[in-house]
């Protein structure tokens, strides 16, 4: 007992980020990843796929994972239509986020500029595995890229040991 006092009010729950819309153009783990978690604080999360799928869909369980919560579009953004639709969900999110390689989303016309002249309060988040410019900025980069780059597998593994997957 609290010495007689009332407890304490009884409110509704809230999440963060509710009433949050977000746009997400990423594929594999880096892009989905993140917009997920935006979605697990509450964000409605619109997931914009290729016809031919997330590149990641045959890793079912990593996929799954990274997609929970999110409303599925699926857009051919080599379309003019597809762009299009891109274009009228950019106005109306209030975050654009993938992992393209420097320059995809500028062939692509979901790029920041283009974002910003459709949305000037958007947020715009690029995910990339090796920085918007510089030697390597071109390249593709997935997680055990990145992990072996930096010596982290073979750590993990052991002395003596095979490099191991994080």
């Amino acid at each position: 007992s609290w010495g007689g006092a009332a407890g304490p009010a009884k409110r509704p729950l809230h999440h963060a980020l509710e009433g949050i819309k977000v746009l997400d153009l990423g594929n594999f783990l880096a892009g989905p990843f993140g917009a997920m978690l935006l979605g697990d604080l509450g964000a409605t999360v619109y997931k914009l796929e290729s016809p031919l799928g997330d590149q990641m869909r045959s890793a079912t369980q990593p996929f799954n994972g990274c997609q929970r919560g999110k409303l599925d579009i699926v857009v051919d953004l080599k379309t003019p239509e597809g762009v299009e639709i891109a274009h009228r969900l950019i106005r109306q999110v209030d975050v654009v986020h993938h992992n393209m390689r420097p320059g995809a989303a500028e062939r692509l016309g979901v790029d920041y500029a283009s974002s910003l002249r459709l949305n000037p309060t958007v947020i715009y988040c690029h995910t990339t595995m090796w920085g918007n410019d510089g030697p390597r900025a071109t390249w593709p980069g997935f997680d055990q890229l990145a992990q072996s780059s930096c010596g982290l597998e073979q750590e993990l593994g052991g002395e003596g040991n095979p490099p191991n997957w994080y």
